[in-house]
């Protein structure tokens, strides 16, 4: 079952009410509107790894993150190569946060991501008069 049928019409009439929100749109991807921001997690990483961590944090700064993210959340492991060395990350290896667009509020739980567009338009300024 697709995870945007679970929430009946009448269910979302009430999330749209509820939140003022005018209009839903599904969407497949939400990189668009969040940035992940990956940290490795020292209790996994540092016995593993030990001096190669100063690469390891390289790596996530440069790294294609919602990738990254995605394989791990996803129950696999990533594996990279990166400045002559490989490396393994499960979801247990990684501290991962999230970081919304300008002008969107993200959320993200059991893997569904909500986006609010929180930009203001002159037509919900004089609304809100």
């Amino acid at each position: 079952m697709d995870k945007k049928s679970e929430l009946t019409e009448g269910l979302l009439e009430i999330a749209k009410d509820e939140l003022n929100v005018k209009e839903v749109e599904y969407i497949d991807d939400a990189n668009k509107y969040v940035k992940y921001i990956i940290k490795p997690q020292l209790k996994t990483l540092g016995p593993k790894y030990g001096a190669k961590l100063g690469k390891i944090r390289k790596f996530f700064e440069v790294c294609n993150s919602s990738e990254v993210v995605s394989t791990v959340k996803a129950g696999n492991t990533y594996t990279v190569e990166f400045e002559g060395d490989n490396f393994e990350f499960s979801i247990d290896d990684l501290l991962i946060t999230s970081q919304s667009a300008e002008g969107y509020n993200a959320q993200s739980d059991k893997g569904i991501t909500v986006v609010l567009d929180t930009h203001i338009t002159e037509e919900l300024k004089q609304e809100g008069v």
